[in-house]
């Protein structure tokens, strides 16, 4: 199941224009707002849930593996 998530997560970011290897899922992402806000709207939509909107002031979602422990 959790690589299921990945998988699905990996597809949003790459239809975001972020490529990412299994070794860079730490690293912090260089987002600009709308590509952040991209990201947050896709995740919600693909996986049926709805993002606390604490995420986006307190700079949580730094990389790919904040994202990942949302779902």
């Amino acid at each position: 199941m959790k690589q299921s998530k990945i998988d699905q997560l990996k597809k949003i970011f790459l239809y975001s224009g972020i490529y990412l290897e299994a070794d860079e899922y730490d690293d912090e992402l260089q987002l600009d707002s709308i590509q952040f806000i991209s990201l947050i709207v896709e995740i919600e939509k693909q996986f049926s849930i709805k993002i606390d909107e604490e995420h986006f002031a307190d700079d949580t979602l730094k990389s790919f593996n904040d994202f990942l422990n949302l779902l």
